[in-house]
């Protein structure tokens, strides 16, 4: 899917080699669109900074001002 791959990109770029994402669904309810994924980090990463990067990711996903990938 073309927009999964956007996202998987702009992961590289918001965090080189940090963050491994997968599980990707993009939930479509009319022009509202919601995404779910899987991230892996690191073993002694709190939950707190987890969650904050998963939000970021999210953001990201979606805005048009995001780290631009060519």
């Amino acid at each position: 899917d073309e927009l999964v791959e956007r996202i998987r990109q702009k992961i590289m770029v918001l965090y080189p080699g940090g963050v491994e994402a997968h599980h990707f669904h993009i939930h479509s309810y009319g022009v509202h669109k919601e995404l779910t994924f899987h991230i892996k980090v690191e073993k002694d990463m709190s939950i707190l900074q987890a969650h904050q990067i998963a939000t970021k990711i999210e953001a990201a996903a979606f805005t048009a001002s995001s780290p631009k990938v060519s």
